[in-house]
């Protein structure tokens, strides 16, 4: 209910009112370059699992309940990445950039 993203490049940004399930986005880097997640999550009530994959290959993984800010650095193994999102009767919104 009230789930907002935008999509574009190497960033994400999505809010929500209220929010239980899973939504997958995906990128494309080039095989080989370092690559560094910066995320932004607002956690007003529930909790946000975010993950961060390559192909089959799990890169980072963090589960959210308050709000926090961070950075995360991975050499990409594959073009293929995905971040997933997963909702517990949450609330709030978050950002993520790769650079």
């Amino acid at each position: 209910m009230g789930y907002f993203y935008k999509h574009f490049g190497k960033k994400l940004e999505v809010s929500y009112k209220k929010y239980t399930g899973v939504d997958y986005y995906h990128f494309v880097f080039k095989k080989g370059k370092k690559m560094m997640i910066v995320y932004d999550v607002v956690v007003e009530e529930g909790e946000l699992t975010i993950e961060w994959s390559e192909r089959k290959r799990m890169i980072w993984k963090e589960t959210f309940k308050e709000s926090s800010q961070g950075t995360f650095s991975s050499e990409a193994g594959s073009s293929m990445h995905t971040i997933n999102l997963k909702g517990e009767k949450t609330r709030g919104g978050c950002r993520i950039e790769f650079r």
